[in-house]
C-alpha cells in the first residue's frame, strides 16, 4: 500500500503498521526506511491520504513497454512526445539542444496532446510496480 503526504506530496510505501495504547508507528520500506509515529488515527488522516498513480499518458499498453524498455535501453529519463496522426513519436531531452537524438515511433489511431516540454517515462508509461 502506497500513501501520499498532504503537506510535502512524498509517496511512501507501508511495511507494517503498530499500534500500542499511546502510539501508532508506520513503518516503511520505499524510498526509504522510516518510521513515522501518531498519537491517533486523526492524526495520520490529517497527514497522510491513499496514493493514486496518475493516468499514463500512452494509452496502448504495448506502446508503453517498448517506449519505457527504449528508454531504459538508451538511459533516457526524459523524453519529448510528438504526435501527427497516425504518428506517435518519442525523442530524447537532446531534441531541442541540437545534441545527439534518440527517438523512436509508432503508428497509432489514438489521439496525444502535444505537451510543450519534455515527459518524465513515468508520465508517459505510468509508474512501474
Amino acid at each position: 500500500m502506497k500513501l501520499r503526504n498532504k503537506k510535502t506530496g512524498k509517496v511512501i510505501e507501508l511495511d507494517y503498521i503498530t499500534v500500542s495504547e499511546t502510539v501508532i508507528t508506520i513503518y516503511t520500506v520505499f524510498p526509504d526506511t522510516n518510521e513515522y509515529c501518531y498519537a491517533s488515527l486523526d492524526k495520520i488522516c490529517k497527514d497522510w491520504e491513499d496514493y493514486k498513480p496518475k493516468e499514463p499518458l500512452i494509452k496502448d499498453e504495448k506502446i508503453r513497454k517498448a517506449v519505457r524498455t527504449w528508454a531504459e535501453a538508451n538511459g533516457i529519463e526524459k523524453v519529448w512526445l510528438e504526435y501527427s496522426a497516425p504518428r506517435l513519436a518519442f525523442r530524447d531531452e537532446h531534441y531541442n539542444s541540437g545534441g545527439k537524438c534518440v527517438a523512436i515511433s509508432f503508428q497509432t489511431t489514438d489521439k496525444y496532446p502535444m505537451v510543450d516540454r519534455p515527459n518524465s517515462i513515468d508520465e508517459l508509461c505510468g509508474e512501474e510496480e
